[in-house]
Parts: C-alpha cells; sequence; structure tokens
C-alpha cells in the first residue's frame, strides 16, 4: 500500500495516478504491474520530490500531513540533503547581495571613500549554513520524536516523524530564497518574506507532529515551541564544538 504525497490518499502501489487529485506515482509500474524499465530509480526519486516540494508550496498544511502519513517516504532523504545545499548556496548568495547594498551605502554617503574589492569567504559560508542546516533538520527531529512520543504519549513511528520534519522545511527555504530577491528591491519586503516562510514553517511542523506522532490538536500546539527550543539547543552545542 503506497500514498498520494499530494492529498495523502491511499492507493495501490501499481497505480499510476492517484484516484483522488491525479497525481502521477513515478514509481508506478505499466499498465501490465511490472516495473516501467524505461523509468530510472533516480527519475522516480526527482519526481517525488518536485511533487513533495510542489505540494508543500501550493498546500501546506495538507501535503506535510499526507507525507507524515507514509513513514516508507524514501525520497525524504534525498530532499533533505537538497535542501542542506540549496540553503548553502542562498547564503552565499545572500551574502553578496548584503555586502554589494552595504558597499553602496557606503558610497552613497561617503563618495570618496575606498573602492577596493570586499573579499567574501564563500567557501566558509557555505560549509557553515550547510553545518546549521543539518543540524537543524537533526534537532527538529530529535525535537519531534521526543516530544511528541515521550512527553505526549505519541504513538507514531519514527520515520513519520523525518518526513513531517522535511516538508515543514520547504516553507523557511522558499521564504529565505524571496527574501534575498525581494532585499533587491528594499530590505522591509525581504523581512516580510523571512516571517511568512518561518509562519508557514511552524503551521506545518503543527500538522506534522500532529500526524506523525497520533496526538491531539492541543498537545500538537504546546510541541511546536519545545521542539524549535530542541533544535536551538542542538545547534548551540554544535556551535560550541566547532568554535
Amino acid at each position: 500500500m503506497a500514498f498520494c504525497i499530494k492529498c495523502g490518499q491511499e492507493m495501490d502501489e501499481s497505480d499510476r495516478f492517484c484516484t483522488n487529485c491525479g497525481t502521477t506515482n513515478p514509481t508506478a509500474g505499466g499498465p501490465s504491474g511490472q516495473a516501467n524499465p524505461s523509468v530510472s530509480k533516480v527519475q522516480a526519486y526527482f519526481g517525488e520530490m518536485k511533487d513533495l516540494v510542489l505540494g508543500v508550496i501550493l498546500a501546506p498544511i495538507a501535503s506535510t500531513r499526507a507525507v507524515a502519513r507514509n513513514p516508507y517516504f524514501e525520497v525524504s532523504f534525498i530532499t533533505a540533503l537538497t535542501l542542506v545545499l540549496i540553503q548553502g548556496l542562498l547564503a552565499m548568495w545572500a551574502a553578496k547581495v548584503l555586502v554589494g547594498s552595504a558597499a553602496d551605502i557606503v558610497r552613497e554617503f561617503l563618495p570618496y571613500s575606498s573602492r577596493s574589492r570586499i573579499d567574501i569567504p564563500y567557501g566558509r559560508i557555505f560549509l557553515s549554513t550547510c553545518l546549521m542546516s543539518t543540524t537543524a533538520f537533526g534537532g527538529m527531529f530529535a525535537g519531534t520524536a521526543l516530544v511528541g512520543r515521550y512527553l505526549f504519549g505519541g504513538r507514531g513511528s519514527s520515520l513519520s516523524a523525518w518526513n513531517a520534519v522535511v516538508a515543514s522545511s520547504v516553507p523557511m527555504v522558499c521564504g529565505f530564497a524571496l527574501a534575498i530577491v525581494a532585499t533587491l528591491i528594499t530590505w522591509k519586503l525581504g523581512i516580510v518574506f523571512i516571517w511568512m516562510g518561518s509562519i508557514l514553517s511552524m503551521l506545518c511542523v503543527y500538522a506534522g507532529v500532529m500526524e506523525s506522532m497520533d496526538i491531539s490538536e492541543n498537545r500538537a500546539a504546546f510541541s511546536v515551541p519545545l521542539i524549535y527550543a530542541v533544535m536551538f539547543i542542538v545547534q548551540y552545542i554544535v556551535l560550541s564544538l566547532f568554535s
């Protein structure tokens, strides 16, 4: 038994399309029920990852809950790695944009100031951001599993919790990307997109922990700040080790 990652509808593994929303099942076989040799596993993973990201962007709560229902959603690990790398690249881009904006402001008020090029440590920014993103995933997963299961008596699986964490990270990454673009217009608009991404991610965490741990709405609401607290503690410990 498989699940549609867009709406959560139960479907047979041989079904090529979801009967509820029509989303393609990239791992399905051909008409004979056998695996389609023309579709590689890599292509199937990328197709599922695309459906996951688009689903969370268009329907964040429903998609997060649908992903959390399926503990065998293997592409979540590939999606997490991809999001980590994307955040590293976005951090490099953000550094370039911010340094360029700061240099323009300095030249505006001090027209005779030095115009020497500022060296940006892109490699260090990329690695540091990837490290912090990885620890954020780990901290969120630990928080979801520990708080949901041991503090509030949830009965869900750890794999479901991991899938929910990955899905809830998509709005944050999208908000980060949009914020960088908006900063080219005005930094105030960039802050708006950061807040939008953060709020949507929190709502997805709420929906994800409730679905993956099978707990009540009230317990899920209390879980959200505790999960983020665990994440910040993990990141602080990692920063202390590498500082």
